[in-house]
């Protein structure tokens, strides 16, 4: 049986790289890092905008997975670092607020992934 990766050919994993690259740069620029005073609701209107929800977290891990998992990112220097990335976000409690320094982190990993596919 063939591994997902063999799947991919170069030109499938350049297409997928430049996805990833507009979407971490679109969820660090285009996301909102304010932790409003009140629980998020799913019918306010920026809603989905919010660092602050789960599957924003939960987006840039599925990503992080493909990356390593399809042999995107195939450095070791760089792999390590994406493995660090998402066991960060992996290790959040699903049930927990995000806070500040939440917040701070995730932009910061941000930065990296987008270094790493730039």
């Amino acid at each position: 049986m063939q591994t997902p990766e063999a799947f991919l050919g170069e030109t499938e994993k350049y297409d997928m790289r430049a996805r990833y690259l507009q979407y971490f740069k679109s969820c660090r620029d285009e996301y909102k890092d304010d932790l409003p005073d009140k629980e998020l609701k799913l019918d306010d209107p920026d809603y989905h905008l919010h660092k602050r929800r789960y599957n924003f977290w939960n987006g840039i891990a599925g990503r992080i997975e493909n990356l390593i998992e399809l042999e995107i990112i195939s450095e070791p220097k760089k792999v390590q670092i994406l493995i660090e990335s998402l066991g960060f976000i992996r290790s959040q409690d699903r049930s927990k607020l995000r806070t500040r320094e939440d917040i701070i982190e995730i932009n910061k990993i941000l930065d990296k992934l987008i270094e790493i596919l730039s």
